[in-house]
């Protein structure tokens, strides 16, 4: 059993996940309690420039960040979590970490390269990331099966970077990112088109939408008939929550493999454990925009707890209309801001297309301007 004591003035807060969500909270917190981060991977991974890593390697030292700088007074723990329940958080060691606060932030799986594997150190998804590059690079055609935010964007990075390379955007849906208003649609279908990326929508993939892993050369058959033949196939369907740990768990429910919490972000079944991110199951969709409004909310809430003086009064609100920035290559793209303002490529590439958030990613770890 791990027994720190904790005094009225420094809390002890256990955040288990050092993704976006968790680190960010995390910081938040250090200089109010005593906070431990709980992660399986040696490395931050910067997803959201992920997609470009695969089209230019390079970029794997920019957004494969260490955690040493995250906390200058609480740590980070590498480790697997396996239970939670009030108070304590228990690891595949058998420990037990305790705390007065748990938050949930375990994030999401998604298909490789574009995150690692939930145990995977920084030397091997290196590999893996090249793997990708050299199949790509020698790729003639490409087909993308699933055209949510990461198809959108790795069909138009591929088109930046080899604008020589057929490229193939496969989606069930008739037009791109139903979610949202049909102004983002026809912006991106624009973006799209001005890069040379082939729109293939209403066609359900029939074969090959499971695969983790780029895979080919194929030839994918689509529901109602037709083919699409490809040197390489990627399949982005969706991100899958990390919850698989808490099936089971008294306290925990699960709706769509999501924790279910109450309007302060607090699971109903347990006290003072909470969940944040894409494995809590609010109103937001599972993109990084979410922890825009949740980790503001739950740093407020908790640092009122702590303070004695009460948390959050107001129950949370999640975007009333959802947010994206989703850019086509460098220069292209289209985002839905608040209030469902859609804007061009200018705002996108200022927003996110770029620099694909690096330095936002580095100061959220406590680190100083690229080198």
């Amino acid at each position: 059993m791990i027994n720190e004591p904790s005094t009225p003035q420094r809390l002890r807060i256990a955040v288990v996940g050092g993704g976006y969500a968790g680190t960010r909270l995390a910081r938040s917190l250090d200089s109010v309690a005593d906070v431990t981060v709980i992660e399986q991977r040696d490395r931050f991974l910067h997803n959201i420039a992920a997609i470009r890593a695969v089209t230019d390697p390079s970029w794997l030292d920019r957004i494969l960040l260490p955690y040493d700088t995250l906390l200058p007074k609480g740590k980070v723990v590498r480790a697997e979590v396996t239970g939670v329940e009030p108070g304590s958080v228990t690891l595949a060691s058998g420990q037990k970490l305790e705390a007065d606060y748990v938050v949930l932030a375990p994030g999401s799986s998604y298909a490789l390269p574009f995150k690692p594997a939930k145990d995977e150190g920084h030397v091997a998804y290196r590999r893996r990331v090249h793997a990708a590059h050299d199949r790509l690079r020698v790729a003639r055609a490409v087909t993308i099966i699933g055209a949510g935010p990461v198809g959108i964007e790795l069909a138009g990075e591929i088109k930046h970077a080899f604008p020589h390379t057929e490229v193939t955007l496969l989606s069930a849906h008739d037009r791109l990112l139903p979610g949202y208003s049909p102004r983002l649609d026809r912006r991106l279908r624009k973006a799209l088109a001005g890069k040379g990326v082939h729109l293939k929508l209403g066609h359900r993939a029939l074969d090959g939408v499971d695969a983790l892993e780029p895979f080919g050369p194929a030839t994918v058959h689509l529901e109602g008939g037709g083919t699409v033949a490809a040197d390489l196939v990627f399949a982005v369907g969706g991100a899958t929550p990390n919850t698989g740990f808490l099936a089971g768990t008294p306290g925990v429910e699960l709706g769509k493999g999501r924790i279910r919490v109450d309007e302060h972000l607090q699971l109903p079944g347990m006290s003072h454990v909470y969940a944040i991110g894409d494995a809590a199951l609010t109103a937001d969709t599972l993109t990084i925009g979410g922890i825009e409004r949740q980790v503001p909310y739950l740093e407020q809430h908790l640092k009122g707890l702590i303070a004695g003086t009460g948390g959050q009064t107001q129950p949370y609100q999640a975007w009333k209309s959802p947010v994206i920035v989703v850019p086509v290559g460098p220069d292209g793209g289209a985002s839905q801001l608040p209030a469902s303002l859609v804007m061009g490529r200018w705002v996108t590439r200022l927003l996110k297309g770029r620099t694909l958030m690096v330095g936002k990613a580095r100061r959220n770890l406590g680190l100083g301007a690229e080198v």
